[in-house]
C-alpha cells in the first residue's frame, strides 16, 4: 500500500490553491493537513512536523517568511513552489533552502508547458542566429505580473540555446486562463508553437504531480520542471 502524502498548502485562498483543495477531495493517496495562512506565518503559529511536502502558491514575501519560520524551527520539508516574481535576494534564499531540502520551483506547473520549454531550447540551438523569436501571452486582467513567470521561463529556454534575446508581448484581458505562443521567424519560414489552458485544474494536477515527485528527490539543487521531465 502506498504511503498517504500529507500536504501543507500556502496560498489556499488563491485560484490555484482553491483548485488544489478541490482536486484532492477525490485523491485517497494525498490530502491537505494544514492550510498555511499569512497570519500564521506572522504569528509563528505553525505546526508543520507532520507535513510531508509543502505546496506554495502565494507571494514571494510569504514564501520567504515561510522559509524563515522553517529555519527557526529547524524543520526541513520538501517544497513545490509555484510562486513567481522573486527578487535576486529572494532567489538566493530559495537556493540556500534547497541546499538542505528537496525543492522544485516552476512558474507554470503544466507539464505540457515544460515540454514546450524543452522544444524551444532545442529549436533555438538548431535554428541558430538566422531566426528571431517572439513570445506572446494572454492572461486574465487580474494577473499582476507582466510579462508572466511563464513567459520569462519560455524566454530563458530560448536564451539557453540562442544568443539573441526573444521579444515578449503580454496582454491582460477578461478571464483568460493562459495562452502562450512562441514563434520562430526565419528568412524563408515561420514556426509557431501555441499552448492554451482551458481549465486551471491543469495547473493544479501538475502541482500535485510535482509535489509527489519532489518528496523522493535529494537536496542540493533548486529543481525545475525540466528536471522532472528528464527523469520521468
Amino acid at each position: 500500500m502506498k504511503k498517504v502524502l500529507k500536504i501543507g498548502l500556502l496560498g489556499s485562498s488563491g485560484r490555484i490553491g482553491s483548485g488544489i483543495i478541490k482536486l484532492l477531495e477525490n485523491d485517497d493517496q494525498s490530502f491537505i493537513v494544514q492550510k498555511i495562512s499569512r497570519q500564521q506565518l506572522i504569528d509563528k503559529d505553525l505546526f508543520l512536523e507532520e507535513v510531508d511536502v509543502i505546496i506554495d502558491f502565494s507571494l514571494p514575501e510569504a514564501t520567504c517568511l515561510l522559509l524563515k519560520r522553517l529555519r527557526e524551527k529547524k524543520i526541513s520539508k520538501p517544497m513545490m513552489i509555484g510562486t513567481t516574481g522573486f527578487s535576486q535576494d529572494q532567489w538566493n534564499e530559495l537556493h540556500e533552502y534547497a541546499s538542505t531540502s528537496p525543492v522544485i520551483q516552476t512558474s507554470n506547473t503544466s507539464l505540457s508547458i515544460g515540454l514546450i520549454c524543452q522544444f524551444a531550447k532545442n529549436a533555438a540551438v538548431v535554428l541558430g542566429k538566422n531566426y528571431e523569436i517572439l513570445i506572446s501571452e494572454v492572461h486574465h486582467k487580474h494577473k499582476v505580473d507582466s510579462p508572466s513567470g511563464t513567459a520569462k521561463m519560455l524566454a530563458q529556454s530560448c536564451i539557453d540555446g540562442f544568443s539573441n534575446p526573444p521579444y515578449i508581448q503580454a496582454l491582460r484581458i477578461g478571464d483568460v486562463k493562459g495562452v502562450h505562443e512562441i514563434t520562430f521567424f526565419g528568412p524563408y519560414d515561420r514556426i509557431t508553437i501555441r499552448h492554451e489552458a482551458d481549465d486551471r485544474q491543469l495547473f493544479c494536477e501538475g502541482a500535485v504531480t510535482l509535489a509527489k515527485w519532489i518528496v523522493n528527490q535529494k537536496p542540493g539543487q533548486l529543481h525545475s520542471i525540466q528536471d522532472f521531465l528528464i527523469r520521468n
